[in-house]
């Protein structure tokens, strides 16, 4: 579905969008229902691709965090995020057909941990040999989030917040070199700079879908309700750029020095 001349220049102005009711709300769940069957792919919590955490609430438990490169665990979750709906509207925000770079799922459960103000890929990290490299500059120089969210997400139970794009260039820069410069090393919001952003709390239900340019400022609060706040979290980027998927998921695996795994799909 092709987005509309409101929507676009909305986003065009804000560098964010929410599409209420994009998706079937039974597809959602869908995708929801096959979380467990890829949760038991790391029963012995070794896979890389899978992060805990310890609760919030209670220390002593660790909760899973985030499941990288989930598309390749669950084909549920790739079709979801490559379907027809997702696809359009990424083409006419990147005006460039659409790629993934890379995907995850973010699980936000009971007592799990917010994520502080930060700007997607203005990092730098170092390859095999020790070279610096640009963060997510290697790879393109545009770049669209999409977030799928799996459970109703509010402020109680840790909702996206995000800030428009035009903070990011008034506060940080206009370009990858300036923004990288103005925030600490992990690519996050340095305090004094945070109250200069206006965050507004992005609620969703199942079947929304909200579209962010990576160069927005974004947040998110803890969980201590009883209530999860899974969502898929998409990259996406033109393909003028080139599919770069792999070589990222490479770059990943060589400059963190992980083993080679080897994807595991299930089907679902």
């Amino acid at each position: 579905m092709a987005l509309n001349e409101k929507q676009i220049g909305e986003y065009r102005t804000k560098g964010y969008l929410i599409c209420k009711g994009l998706i079937a709300p039974e597809r959602i769940q869908k995708v929801a229902e096959s979380y467990r069957a890829v949760e038991m792919l790391d029963s012995g919590k070794s896979h890389p691709f899978f992060h805990y955490e310890p609760s919030l609430d209670d220390p002593s438990i660790q909760i899973l965090r985030r499941i990288e490169r989930v598309s390749d665990h669950s084909e549920a979750a790739r079709s979801l995020i490559e379907c027809e709906e997702i696809l359009s509207a990424a083409k006419d925000l990147l005006e460039d057909e659409p790629v993934l770079l890379k995907d995850k799922l973010n699980l936000k459960l009971s007592g799990g941990a917010g994520y502080g103000a930060h700007i997607d890929g203005h990092w730098y990290w170092q390859d095999a040999e020790g070279n610096p490299r640009r963060g997510w500059a290697e790879y393109a120089d545009n770049f669209l989030n999409v977030v799928l969210p799996l459970d109703p997400s509010k402020v109680e139970n840790g909702c996206l917040e995000v800030a428009p794009l035009q903070e990011t260039e008034r506060v940080l820069g206009r370009d990858w070199e300036t923004i990288s410069s103005n925030l600490d090393k992990g690519g996050h919001i340095k305090k004094e700079d945070e109250g200069n952003f206006s965050f507004t709390p992005l609620e969703t239900e199942l079947g929304d879908v909200i579209f962010f340019d990576w160069c927005v400022a974004h947040r998110s609060g803890e969980n201590h309700s009883m209530i999860s706040r899974r969502i898929l979290y998409a990259t996406f980027n033109g393909i003028s750029a080139g599919n770069n998927r792999d070589r990222y998921y490479e770059d990943r695996k060589t400059s963190q020095g992980s083993k080679e795994q080897k994807s595991l799909l299930v089907k679902l």
